[in-house]
């Protein structure tokens, strides 16, 4: 059986991804896989994450 890896998904790129539950967990691993890959990534959370916000939080 083979697992997935982020290697294993599509290219996104041009697209635009809408993330919730962005700011931990599999949200927030989504959404940098996302934004790895070339999407447009946006992060939608309902509270401001504990750890900082600056440009590089989410250092692509």
């Amino acid at each position: 059986m083979h697992s997935w890896t982020p290697d294993d998904m599509p290219c996104p790129g041009g697209t635009t991804a809408v993330v919730t539950g962005a700011n931990s967990g599999i949200g927030a691993v989504t959404a940098l896989v996302l934004a790895r890959s070339g999407a447009r990534t946006v992060l939608a959370r309902r509270d401001e994450p504990a750890r900082p916000t600056g440009p590089d939080a989410y250092a692509v």
